[in-house]
């Protein structure tokens, strides 16, 4: 099959609220063309699906019959399994599982991080650092070694001189090369 000079031929993919496309504008005696979709964010499908096809200019095959209409056999769900995930994880909240109290020195408080999907944070060189407001100097609790987990706990120990009315988180830095 060839496609016409200044043809080309646009895939529709089913991407979750907005659909992408993928153009193919060069085909020449082939029996098959290809594209490239890139996953943008936002992007979602649990089965990447074509949901439309159309043609501007026409396709022929070797003996010049032009093609009628864009007809396709089996659709990229029924053949692939392509899970489209461009959607960043979140840290959906920081919570203690520790009782409300007051808590002194050597005490320790549990903090769990909560992320809005499965997370991966791996590597000898990555951390996932939570600095707590604690008074004059602020405490930090690491996370380490985060593989395919929603949730991740670490521990707090209060330290002589630390004060709050009601412990809170002032940032959380990740570093190294964890991944979502």
């Amino acid at each position: 099959m060839s496609l016409s000079s200044g043809g080309s031929i646009t895939l529709t993919l089913e991407t979750g609220s907005t659909d992408r496309t993928v153009s193919i504008t060069s085909i020449s005696n082939a029996t098959s063309a290809s594209g490239t979709y890139t996953v943008q964010a936002g992007d979602v499908s649990s089965d990447l699906t074509v949901k439309m096809i159309m043609v501007s200019g026409s396709i022929k095959d070797a003996s010049g019959q032009r093609m009628v209409s864009p007809k396709w056999g089996a659709n990229l769900a029924s053949s692939s399994a392509i899970v489209v995930d461009g959607v960043a994880p979140t840290i959906a909240s920081v919570k203690s599982t520790s009782t409300n109290t007051t808590y002194g020195t050597g005490a320790s408080i549990n903090i769990t991080v909560n992320f809005s999907e499965k997370v991966t944070l791996s590597g000898a060189d990555s951390v996932m650092v939570l600095t707590l407001e604690t008074g004059s100097t602020d405490r930090t609790v690491n996370y380490q070694g985060i593989i395919n987990h929603i949730s991740t706990s670490g521990t707090y120990t209060v330290q002589d001189g630390d004060g709050s009315s009601d412990l809170d988180v002032n940032s959380i830095v990740i570093t190294g090369t964890g991944s979502g």
